[in-house]
């Protein structure tokens, strides 16, 4: 869920103001050989960013978003994952339900017809945490410079003026989720995760999406 609110400053594609963004998911996902290890729920995570900043606009089908203080909310509300005794669990610590970042983020949507009934948009979230404590940065072998990145490219092709198929790509890096990539060492890194998506868009009523992983 995304939502802004700007004035337009009238002169070079520019307008000010505030930008609003939410990640969450609905069901809960287990791991796949152990059905009764639950891995995330509704707000386990969620991460809410609050955003004020300018935004670019070059071309009508080219939006830049630029944020130098932006706000990071990650909430984990599952009792039976957050008191798990795991740390940095989605980059929260055990027990803590809610942490907090500031930092900057950058947004990018382009969305265009590439040809008659075919349509693109492609948007790239990137964040970069100021706020992360050295002994974090130390604990799990990261850096300031580390960027959490969110790049999701749809294509809609119109087959009525309702209905339109829908393949889409994302990526996903979150450098404070971190998993053990050394079982000798212990080391741990931050994972890419990607997913395709299929589905069936159904214009101002809803969308169906059927996902291969």
């Amino acid at each position: 869920m995304s939502s802004k609110y700007f004035f337009d400053l009238q002169k070079a594609n520019l307008k000010v103001g505030v930008g609003a963004n939410f990640l969450s998911q609905f069901i809960k996902t287990y791991v796949l050989a152990k059905s009764d290890k639950l891995l995330s729920d509704f707000l386990a995570p969620g991460i809410l960013d609050i955003s004020p900043g300018i935004e670019w606009t070059p071309q009508p089908y080219l939006k830049v978003f630029l944020s130098p203080a932006s706000g990071r909310f990650t909430f984990v509300s599952n009792d039976s994952i957050i008191t798990k005794a795991e740390a940095n669990r989605f980059g929260n610590d055990v027990d803590k339900r809610i942490r907090s970042e500031l930092g900057a983020r950058l947004d990018i949507v382009f969305e265009k017809e590439l040809v008659k009934n075919l349509n693109i948009r492609s948007r790239a979230q990137l964040f970069n945490n100021y706020t992360r404590p050295q002994l974090q940065i130390d604990a799990i072998n990261s850096s300031r410079g580390n960027i959490d990145i969110n790049w999701q490219t749809d294509l809609f092709y119109k087959l009525s003026k309702n209905i339109a198929l829908n393949f889409g790509f994302q990526v996903l890096k979150d450098d404070d989720v971190r998993i053990v990539s050394n079982k000798l060492t212990g080391d741990k890194t931050s994972p890419w995760n990607w997913r395709n998506t299929i589905g069936i868009s159904f214009y101002k009523v809803f969308l169906i999406s059927f996902i291969i992983v």
